[in-house]
């Protein structure tokens, strides 16, 4: 029985939500602002249709006339031209920019080589100091 009582409960509950739900939608759609605008537009429609049909009388659109095409043919090839030049920018702005990190790695891995020479002749020196001693305890053994 306790399956059938929830199940109850959550229908009791939904109801409720759902009548909220559906009032207002019907409040929306019915509503005087939204039947303003709906006939508003009808109204639009209404006065655009003729003027629309009446220029267009099966008439399919001239678009020679319309437009000079050694003008937009003008147009294409001054597009075409421009995209090359930024086509060729670039590129040259790309070589540059790999140029600039060959550069950057080349420096970094000089660098590194820099610190290891210092590293070794830190080292050295301390081998140095450290033979000279093994040299004064071998002298000093040997006497």
């Amino acid at each position: 029985m306790g399956f059938w009582s929830s199940v109850t409960s959550f229908v009791e509950s939904a109801k409720r939500i759902v009548k909220r739900v559906v009032t207002k939608v019907y409040e929306v759609v019915l509503g005087e602002k939204v039947t303003e605008r709906y006939d508003r537009l009808g109204d639009i429609i209404e006065n655009v249709l003729p003027l629309i049909n009446s220029q267009n009388k099966g008439k399919a659109p001239d678009f020679y006339t319309e437009f000079n095409s050694t003008e937009i043919e003008k147009k294409i090839s001054e597009q075409n031209q421009k995209l090359m030049a930024q086509s060729y920018e670039l590129r040259e702005s790309r070589r540059m920019i790999a140029l600039q990190v060959d550069l950057a790695r080349l420096r970094s891995s000089a660098e590194l080589i820099d610190r290891s020479m210092e590293n070794i002749k830190i080292h050295a020196s301390s081998l140095s100091v450290h033979y000279q001693n093994m040299r004064n305890i071998n002298g000093l053994m040997i006497k």
